[in-house]
């Protein structure tokens, strides 16, 4: 097997070569090896990383389940409004985000994987307009993945000025005081212009809004770069993230977005023949 280099730039790390012999703790999937041979930039993978997102995708399942039996079908409409409800949606889409913020590192195409993601977004956004027009989803977590790669790619060489430590406890109080705007309702009363829905993937929108799942740039890429800014913060972020193995949630974490785009027609099938 021929030794790994890992080459460190400023908010990135890259592997080049052919084996991954000095890195035991880090794989590649079958598509990242591939990907790797033809273009000599491989994606690495860390098996706390694949777990914890593993994690996170079956807490959407579950949360999906119960959304469909309570809400979709009519049963309980109010039950989204419930507290424990809420918190348990920002929660699952909140554990996605930080995820997603130390991802960034390890990617060797970021602009291809925010494009795909916001691909897959718009096609989620098209077939609940067209099948489910009541439970439309506008901007939901993939589209503000896919932004949220896009404009870190494209100022890192900004952000990686701050340093890390600082950078980390910045981002996440903007994020708490964006939360608490936003909960308080400050969003609404900034000028009228805001308010139309051309500003949605940045959090304002007109009255008439609605998305059953709706994850907006603003605070939410804060939490991103809190996430972002600590994978640079720790010491040996790569040894951190590779702890342990489990493998059925590593496996899950693999396929996360497969298991997010196939499982809400899955349940609708079940529904509908059940």
């Amino acid at each position: 097997m021929v030794a790994c280099q890992l080459q460190k730039r400023p908010g990135a790390f890259i592997i080049r070569g052919k084996a991954m012999a000095l890195c035991p703790a880090a794989s590649l999937s079958f598509k990242g090896r591939w990907r790797g041979i033809l273009t000599g930039v491989w994606d690495l993978r860390l098996s706390l990383l694949d777990a914890a997102r593993g994690c996170a995708i079956i807490n959407v399942v579950i949360f999906h389940f119960f959304y469909d039996h309570y809400v979709v079908s009519g049963l309980d409409p109010a039950w989204r409004a419930d507290p424990f409800v809420g918190f348990w949606q920002l929660c699952s889409y909140g554990a996605f985000v930080l995820i997603a913020g130390s991802s960034f590192h390890l990617s060797g195409n970021n602009p291809a994987r925010g494009l795909k993601l916001n691909l897959f977004g718009l096609l989620i956004t098209f077939v609940t307009c067209i099948f489910a027009p009541q439970q439309a989803i506008y901007f939901g977590i993939l589209n503000f993945h896919g932004c949220a790669i896009w404009v870190t790619w494209a100022i890192k060489k900004i952000l990686i000025r701050c340093p890390a430590g600082l950078g980390m406890t910045a981002s996440l109080l903007l994020y708490v005081i964006g939360m608490l705007a936003a909960s308080a309702g400050v969003m609404g009363t900034w000028p009228n212009f805001l308010a139309h829905n051309a500003f949605v993937p940045l959090g304002w929108h007109g009255v008439s809004f609605h998305s059953a799942d709706y994850v907006p740039l603003l605070p939410h890429i804060f939490l991103f770069w809190c996430s972002w800014y600590f994978y640079l913060w720790l010491d040996d972020a790569k040894g951190f993230f590779s702890r342990g193995s489990v493998p059925l949630l590593s496996w899950c974490g693999r396929h996360s977005l497969a298991i997010y785009l196939l499982h809400q027609p899955v349940f609708f099938f079940l529904g509908v023949t059940i």
